[in-house]
């Protein structure tokens, strides 16, 4: 059964450019001016691209250039790394505020947690924060960008969702020895997080022509390539604040193909219902999430990537896993929003790559 639970959006744009675009070549001599705090002491070159960083991993900056491109990751962590880098890898495990892979804006992570605000914390204002940030952006001449989703993280909450966390943990481990016929062994999380924890959390969405880019990754038809997945997160502390800046697979547009019509989200969604009915379904599902998004496709034997305008429709199913729990499904699908049809995440007709 499916049923819409998501608001359809009233206001979107009737025509739309179809677009040629490559990766987006970040200024590194202009990123270490603007974001390196310390004069760097080390050069490395490695996968990714080039790292310059001061003493090892206190602070770094890596610029991608080969495996991943058009992006860059910047880490001040300061000189009690590895213990700060930990403590917000467990922050992270504390959220209920995740958005899918793609930054959809759904949450996946456990249901009981309780979920951040978007409010202003206590070392400075979430307002002055984002004047700041957005100065810095500025001032590395990235592309347009936009927040996609903010989260201040307090003290409280992190504390309270750690209890929460345990207990959920505790019962999940008991059950897996239960099936197993062994005994069960938990370790629970001890860190009492403080004021010195507090921090802002975004993530990033990239705006081309007044339309976002999806973040979603979606793979060619050959499952060759590493899908493009164009998204950002940042990390502002209190004593550090621009603790962490990371951009992946930003775009530039290189020329324009054609304007074309954008169909109505009441004619994608019909797409969609059409496309999930053709299979059968024992669980209910819910549509959570609708919005036009820019999609970048990978062409056979072309150097650039297709960007086309497509309505992405994000959905929730409860299943029920070995344990008898309900756990959330998260999927998404494109629906072209010119040629009203569905672009598989993993498989492109030649008529869809045009």
């Amino acid at each position: 059964m499916l049923s819409l639970k998501a608001e359809i959006p009233s206001s979107y744009p009737v025509r739309a450019e179809v677009c040629r675009a490559d990766f987006f070549e970040p200024d590194a001599e202009v990123l270490e001016n603007v974001l390196m705090k310390n004069e760097p002491d080390q050069e490395t070159e490695d996968a990714y691209g080039k790292t310059v960083s001061y003493r090892v991993n206190e602070e770094f900056l890596s610029i991608y250039t080969k495996l991943i491109k058009g992006g860059f990751m910047y880490a001040g962590f300061g000189d009690d790394f590895p213990k700060t880098s930990e403590t917000y890898a467990l922050e992270r495990q504390l959220s209920k505020q995740y958005d899918l892979p793609n930054y959809m804006g759904v949450i996946t992570e456990n249901e009981l947690f309780i979920p951040y605000s978007e409010g202003d914390l206590s070392f400075m204002s979430k307002e002055d924060v984002q004047e700041k940030l957005f100065g810095i952006l500025d001032s590395c001449k990235l592309p347009q960008l936009s927040i996609r989703r903010w989260f201040s993280r307090d003290k409280e909450t992190l504390n309270k969702n750690r209890e929460i966390y345990n207990e959920s943990r505790k019962e999940t481990e008991r059950k897996k020895a239960a099936a197993l016929g062994e005994e069960s062994i938990f370790e629970p999380i001890e860190y009492v997080f403080t004021e010195k924890d507090e921090n802002y959390q975004a993530a990033f969405q990239q705006i081309i022509n007044d339309i976002p880019v999806t973040t979603i990754g979606w793979y060619q038809d050959n499952l060759v390539d590493e899908p493009i997945i164009t998204a950002g997160e940042m990390i502002w502390s209190a004593d550090r604040e621009l603790m962490q800046l990371t951009f992946n697979n930003l775009l530039q547009v290189v020329k324009s193909e054609e304007t074309v019509d954008v169909c109505s989200p009441r004619e994608a969604l019909e797409v969609y219902v059409k496309d999930y009915n053709e299979t059968m379904h024992f669980e209910e599902t819910e549509i959570i999430n609708i919005e036009l998004n820019y999609v970048a496709l990978k062409v056979k034997d072309q150097g650039l990537l297709l960007l086309r305008p497509a309505w992405i429709i994000s959905t929730l199913t409860l299943k029920e896993n070995e344990y008898g729990e309900r756990m959330p499904d998260y999927a998404v699908k494109a629906v072209d929003a010119e040629r009203k049809v569905i672009l598989q995440n993993n498989y492109f007709s030649e008529q869809v790559m045009k």
